[in-house]
């Protein structure tokens, strides 16, 4: 066989390899980038902060927000917009199995500006709190710090949106996907070819790019 035709063999083989990768990470770059309404709720495990022997019950007295307590959890609320559309006009509550009581809440911290932190959380009854935004670009979040009385037991939210995926979950920060995700895109956009590629096809890199500008 002649060296001319095993080169075109060759380099027919290399197109052929080429077509079927371009047509693959086409595929994946469309399902990525097609519009997903998601929204997912997080919360951290119980922590606890306070708690009173029974030898010195009698003798420490200890008041949080005026409410004299024997123990002290604290747990962290999240809301996070998942997808790649912006969500509106927010109110998702959050349900505590606890033996005692909320204590207090409050706005624990967002990666946008919110005008008015403390709007964003109300306490509904002694189990049950609503965080609220306006508004939540993708990848946006919002959470809150909540102390109890008691230990709580679980948690769960009611909340509904029609067409809007809820997932709920512990929050693990750094989560290896995340990471390598992340990673990833930091590669991506070390090469101008590749960088204006991913941001001509891919929302999620756009965001990527907009928080890497906005730090």
């Amino acid at each position: 066989m002649s060296n001319e035709l095993l080169n075109g063999l060759f380099a027919l083989g290399g197109a052929l390899a080429g077509a079927i990768a371009s047509g693959i990470f086409a595929i994946y770059i469309a399902r990525r980038s097609k519009e997903k309404s998601e929204i997912t709720l997080l919360a951290t495990k119980p922590t606890q902060l306070i708690v009173i022997g029974d030898e010195v019950n009698d003798d420490v007295k200890i008041t949080v927000s005026g409410e004299e307590v024997k123990s002290l959890y604290m747990m962290d609320f999240k809301v996070l917009n998942s997808g790649n559309i912006p969500q509106e006009t927010i109110e998702i509550p959050f349900s505590v199995t606890v033996d005692g009581k909320i204590i207090n809440a409050n706005f624990l911290q967002a990666n946008h500006y919110i005008e008015n932190p403390d709007d964003a959380i109300s306490i509904i009854h002694d189990n049950k709190i609503v965080l609220k935004s306006n508004f939540l670009n993708p990848n946006e979040q919002v959470s809150t710090r909540v102390l109890f009385s008691r230990k709580p037991k679980g948690w769960s939210s009611e909340f509904r949106k029609v067409g809007t995926n809820i997932l709920t979950k512990d929050d693990l920060e750094g989560r290896v996907p995340d990471v390598i995700l992340r990673s990833f895109y930091e590669a991506i956009s070390r090469s101008w070819f590749m960088d204006a590629y991913f941001k001509a096809l891919l929302p999620q890199y756009r965001e990527f790019k907009k928080s890497q500008s906005d730090d």
